[in-house]
């Protein structure tokens, strides 16, 4: 592991003693791996314990207190800092010695990048992509290429990374598919601890044997760039046009500041299959805030489907419109806060609540509800086929 965290830090990343490198991250996450191996190139680490943005200005006031040069946070926290209206770079100006800053966790949305470079300052914008599992990348921040907005820089060195098609055929430049790992690697696991092999093989290689399939779905740019498009295991199909969660979700943050958009807090989309089982549908689950009308009548919900209908239609295609809007009181988060479409996607298709390991979910109460949801819209559809 220090082998493979030497060659992220020093390499890809040009961390030197110079450096004060800081990642907002639990200990229980992978980051903190990553933070504590920059260790390697003997600059000083910054720990923060505590909320992020409350109040909104608070990392950067640690940054520029300690002089802080790599500043590594999540994709999440980005957008969070743009909407609170805090802009670093006007409040604490020359104070600020910030020359990366690196996002992971979810996509970083191509408009967040002027906006970074813009409040921050001219920095290097890392977008960056790994797995808990190896505690490691396989795709990120390069100081040897230009940064180009929405994409990952390159894959990683030392990493024999590929996007393949449905057959397993690699997809040429431009093209969308699974992000695999063809080769060993020195971070890859021996095994999970105390379960059996047959898990791990199931976990990695059971979909092209002999290679390491990491369950992302991508995009390989012109550039020989990566887009993140969201897991493979959740992409959606209907009517044959295969295409990432993300594209949805990111119609919607780029219009939040557009009524009635604007009272969307977070959403979860997944495809539910037809009855027939040869095309699926979108549907698309929205956690609404609690004062807003759509959360409390009809009218101003449908008002609100016909926007999100409207604005994902003009902005993206026909075949992204989701068939059903739902509200949701909630959308299932991983341990370390990440959405988790896999569990709904299974409920909403019919699989029993015992089949989801709650145990990796912060929030496994929430799922109830989309049980229910599931039994309602496969009702509906079943009754629109009869």
């Amino acid at each position: 592991m220090l082998l493979q965290l030497s060659k992220e830090h020093l390499i890809h990343g040009g961390l030197n003693e110079n450096d004060v490198f800081f990642q907002y991250t639990t200990p229980g996450w992978m980051m903190w791996n990553f933070l504590v191996g920059a260790m390697v190139a003997g600059c000083p680490l910054v720990l923060y314990e505590g909320s992020p943005l409350k109040p909104a200005s608070v990392l950067w006031d640690l940054a520029a207190k300690y002089g802080i040069t790599v500043f590594g946070t999540s994709a999440a926290y980005l957008g969070a800092l743009q909407r609170s209206g805090y802009i670093p770079k006007a409040a604490l100006g020359d104070k600020l010695k910030v020359r990366q800053v690196l996002s992971t966790g979810s996509p970083l949305r191509a408009e967040l990048y002027p906006w970074i470079i813009e409040n921050v300052g001219p920095v290097l914008i890392g977008s960056i992509t790994g797995g808990t599992d190896i505690c490691s990348l396989f795709a990120g921040h390069n100081e040897a290429l230009p940064v180009r907005a929405g994409e990952l820089q390159a894959r990683n060195l030392g990493m024999n990374v590929d996007v393949v098609d449905q057959d397993g055929k690699s997809v040429p430049r431009g093209g969308e598919g699974d992000l695999v790992c063809k080769s060993p690697f020195p971070v890859q696991p021996l095994g999970f601890w105390g379960q059996d092999e047959k898990r791990y093989f199931e976990s990695y290689y059971a979909t092209i044997p002999g290679v390491w399939y990491h369950g992302d779905h991508v995009s390989l740019t012109l550039n020989g760039g990566l887009v993140m498009l969201g897991r493979s295991d959740a992409v959606l199909n209907p009517g044959g046009i295969r295409f990432g969660s993300s594209e949805i979700y990111e119609v919607l943050e780029a219009n939040k500041h557009v009524h009635p958009l604007d009272t969307i807090e977070s959403s979860v989309a997944a495809a539910l299959k037809l009855p027939t089982g040869d095309d699926e549908v979108v549907v698309l689950l929205l956690v609404l805030q609690s004062d807003c009308q759509a959360a409390k009548e009809g009218k101003a919900f449908e008002e609100l489907v016909k926007s999100v209908k409207d604005v994902v239609r003009s902005q993206r295609s026909a075949r992204h419109v989701p068939r059903f809007v739902r509200r949701v009181q909630n959308v299932p988060l991983t341990l370390n806060g990440k959405l988790s479409e896999v569990p709904v996607k299974k409920l909403l298709n019919g699989a029993s609540l015992s089949s989801v390991n709650s145990s990796t979910l912060q929030n496994p109460a929430v799922l109830e509800e989309y049980v229910e949801i599931g039994q309602e819209l496969r009702r509906e559809l079943q009754g629109s086929s009869a």
